[in-house]
Order: C-alpha cells, then sequence, then structure tokens
C-alpha cells in the first residue's frame, strides 16, 4: 500500500485496480475504503 501511495504522490494518477495474482482476470477494483480502514486500524 505504501508504494501505492507514494505512486499517486508523484504522478497525480489514480490507482483504480490492484493486482492479485499474475494474470489480467486476477485484477480487481480497488477498495479505497478498505485500505484506509487498514491504515487506520
Amino acid at each position: 500500500v505504501g508504494a501505492a501511495l507514494s505512486m499517486v504522490y508523484i504522478s497525480g494518477a489514480p490507482v483504480m485496480f490492484v493486482g492479485c495474482g499474475q494474470s489480467y482476470t486476477d485484477l480487481k477494483k480497488l477498495n479505497v475504503k478498505s485500505i484506509v480502514k487498514t491504515l487506520l486500524k
């Protein structure tokens, strides 16, 4: 998550998907609420 936050900060481009494997079918839509909840624990 830290690397993704750094890339967004530097590039200004949003992260839309996360990879959960090694193929295109393993791309999942980013759940922002879940990430924020995890970071604030």
